[in-house]
């Protein structure tokens, strides 16, 4: 009695959950693909990399320094002139603007607001740094105009 009990006739075939194979989902074809195009890209670049290093120059171009007469060199005059104008305007800007945070510095400390603080602590670090920068520049610019200065005499 412990066979089952089977009914003759025409079978239906295999159950379905047992021998049939499921199709593989759509994502796990679009991850191949990905991939496989992921591998290719970067065979090419590897290919690319390794010819690309042929091709290179030996070094800069030769340059060439233009005369400078005395009518360009007043005009460049001016232009230099004008520039550091531009700059003692940023720098007196950026002193505008250090005065705004360090005024706000103190209130946003008495009332407890820490990230406040530390964005204007960092906002005024990035003030002096853009200050020695516009300094640097001016220098540079002073300099610049120096050289110019003396060879249109």
């Amino acid at each position: 009695m412990s066979e089952p009990h089977l009914i003759s006739g025409p079978s239906l075939g295999p159950t379905p959950f047992i021998t049939q194979t499921r199709p593989q989902p759509r994502s796990a074809r679009l991850l191949r693909i990905f991939v496989f195009l992921w591998l290719l890209c970067g065979l090419a670049y590897l290919a690319f990399w390794l010819t690309g290093n042929k091709h290179q120059t030996t070094g800069p171009a030769p340059h060439t320094e233009h005369p400078i007469t005395a009518g360009s060199a007043e005009d460049l005059l001016h232009h230099v002139d004008a520039v550091m104008e531009k700059v003692a305007a940023a720098a007196a800007n950026l002193h505008r603007a250090e005065d705004h945070v360090s005024r706000a510095l103190p209130g946003v400390v008495r009332n407890d607001l820490l990230v406040e603080k530390r964005r204007l602590e960092n906002s005024l670090a990035a003030i002096e740094a853009a200050r020695r920068d516009l300094e640097q520049n001016r220098q540079d610019l002073e300099l610049i105009s120096n050289s110019l200065k003396e060879k249109t005499k």
